[in-house]
């Protein structure tokens, strides 16, 4: 069976002091959200993402960007959050 040497590091508040160093995250949690344009384009926060949106857009696109923030497309549009 093969040894693995105890890590030179300090074990953290968490009890995982006995996984080898690559094993210490085994459970990583995120989350993921769409925020839908249509519905909420009135809000403030969504105002002010837009704007930045269309501050940075190269612009080339900024025509067509418009037209996708704006709301008013057939098919709807959204801003996608996720963290992990």
């Amino acid at each position: 069976a093969k040894k693995i040497k105890p890590s030179s590091q300090k074990p953290s508040s968490k009890s995982t002091a006995a996984l080898p160093p690559l094993q210490e995250e085994v459970n990583v949690f995120g989350f993921a959200s769409i925020v839908n344009l249509t519905t909420n384009h009135t809000s403030p926060c969504i105002q002010s993402l837009k704007s930045v949106c269309l501050k940075h857009c190269p612009p080339r696109h900024k025509t067509e960007m418009e037209t996708v923030l704006s709301g008013k497309t057939k098919r709807p549009a959204g801003f996608f959050f996720q963290e992990r």
